[in-house]
């Protein structure tokens, strides 16, 4: 409990609000200590020099631009696997070719600063792959590429029916990762890259999804990188009010639509009976709520673009929900009860670890403890 009255400042409009109960800056490099944070496995990331790195098992993943050199926030990510064998050795028997192809193993530095990346020389009509043993469903396959002109290359994906999904990039001297996805109805699916071309090419990935996420290195067999869970309990915030509250969540995300629900913040109980979220859902965001196993509270704040920094407000209070993107609207809903006993607060995913955001980069993260005017949740996110 707060002993004294929080204190009251000006939102970005003008109009008053209260102090927030929970402030987070992710992109200060570091976590609260109240937030608690696991993963089973290492993780890759960029670093403020824009070099490729690995962190430890349980380790936090603060993401740079590796083109800008800018901070991007607390890394989340799902489990993934790469089903590609030996990822970054394109000489190596995983990998089969047609055609005339030559390659040249360790002849470039590689994102991730060591000297690993192979130089492919592949004529016309010619093309390098793997295929891996997949399960029916939506799958993308990602390569790093890089040339010493600008020059178009393509690559591909095709499976045991015979479909080949492709797609052109348009690679320059700088490194750049380069993905295509495609649905699949087969068991055995492929990643290619098909000439006229020389290009230099590092770390191929073929993962379940429809975005390449963070790079997966794998040598003898396929690797799987655990799902980072990221939360904390509600009683280490003081001053929280059960029956009303506002969030504004500050974030990238590396697809808007993935089939399902996507949670960039969770307030629950531990349960789905009882939650207020910052969900993502077909392309938008929205606040959602649900009372005693109810889900009768939803405010659809609009859509959100893939790769940009989204900025969300909303608030609640006993019928009386509202939510904003990007100082859009206020879209509102009249008819919602607020849950009680919630006890959590989970980032990037709900209180079982899943439903992740597709490669969630959080930036920054504020909970209030009243219902805050329209006019201040469109101020927070202009």
């Amino acid at each position: 409990m707060l002993t004294r009255p929080l204190p009251l400042m000006f939102g970005p409009r003008g109009g008053r609000r209260l102090r927030p109960a929970l402030d987070l800056n992710f992109l200060a490099g570091s976590l609260d200590s109240r937030i608690s944070f696991t993963r089973a496995s290492t993780a890759t990331y960029f670093d403020a020099n824009g070099v490729m790195q690995t962190v430890a098992i349980n380790a936090p993943r603060f993401d740079f631009d590796p083109a800008t050199l800018q901070p991007r926030g607390l890394l989340l990510e799902g489990q993934a696997t790469n089903f590609l064998v030996r990822s970054r050795e394109f000489g190596a028997g995983n990998w089969f070719t047609f055609g005339t192809v030559s390659v040249a193993g360790d002849a470039a530095l590689a994102p991730d600063g060591t000297m690993t990346a192979d130089r492919l020389t592949i004529a016309s009509g010619s093309g390098i792959y793997q295929s891996a043993t997949v399960t029916t469903g939506t799958y993308a396959d990602g390569i790093w590429l890089r040339a010493d002109s600008n020059i178009s290359v393509e690559i591909g994906s095709n499976d045991s029916g015979g479909a080949f999904v492709k797609t052109t990039c348009n690679v320059t001297t700088t490194w750049k990762r380069f993905f295509v996805s495609r649905t699949t109805a087969y068991t055995a699916l492929n990643l290619q890259v098909n000439g006229p071309a020389t290009v230099y090419a590092w770390q191929g990935q073929l993962e379940s999804g429809s975005v390449s996420t963070s790079d997966v290195f794998t040598t003898t067999a396929a690797v799987t990188r655990s799902a980072d869970i990221c939360g904390m309990s509600l009683s280490s915030i003081p001053g929280l009010n059960g029956a009303e509250g506002s969030l504004y969540v500050e974030f990238e995300t590396l697809t808007a639509s993935n089939g399902g629900n996507q949670f960039v913040a969770r307030l629950s109980d531990g349960t789905y009976n009882n939650q207020i979220a910052a969900n993502i859902q077909g392309g938008g965001i929205e606040l959602a709520t649900a009372s005693g196993g109810t889900y009768d509270g939803l405010a659809q704040a609009g859509t959100i673009t893939a790769g940009t920094i989204v900025k969300f407000a909303a608030a609640w209070k006993a019928n009386d929900l509202a939510a904003t993107v990007n100082g859009g609207s206020i879209v509102a809903d009249s008819s919602a009860t607020i849950p009680t006993g919630l006890t959590r607060l989970d980032f990037g995913h709900d209180h079982n670890g899943s439903n992740h955001v597709v490669g969630l980069r959080m930036r920054r993260m504020r909970l209030y403890p009243t219902r805050q005017p329209n006019a201040v949740l469109q101020g927070m996110t202009a």
